[in-house]
């Protein structure tokens, strides 16, 4: 059975969740005496509160975290998995185009971007 709650209640219930998420026995027999709920939806709507916390709390991370690594690969580049500013790759950069993709039998000619491409 699904319980539907009176802006009171909910109201009760927000600001005790706010001082405290995880009420005893005590806290949950008062909270039925001020709200007229039984203790068992108190204990359900607590349980049901603190899932949706934490999962508030994991959500922010996740995108505080996204939104680091977009600000870092912004000003970088990846490599091997890491970001890494440009500026921070060590050596010069090699000129490739006199190396040629050959089986090791052939003889070492440079090919042509279409004879790769072909291959």
């Amino acid at each position: 059975m699904r319980t539907s709650f009176k802006h009171h209640q909910l109201r009760t219930m927000k600001s005790y969740f706010a001082l405290n998420q995880n009420p005893d026995a005590k806290d949950l027999k008062q909270l039925a005496q001020k709200t007229g709920l039984s203790k068992r939806v108190l204990q359900v709507w607590f349980q049901n509160a603190r899932a949706k916390w934490r999962r508030n709390i994991l959500k922010q991370e996740h995108d505080r975290h996204v939104s680091d690594k977009i600000k870092d690969s912004s000003a970088g580049t990846i490599m091997s998995g890491e970001i890494r500013p440009i500026d921070s790759m060590s050596g010069p950069l090699t000129d490739i185009s006199g190396y040629s993709m050959s089986s090791g039998d052939e003889a070492s000619q440079p090919l042509t971007f279409s004879e790769m491409c072909s291959q």
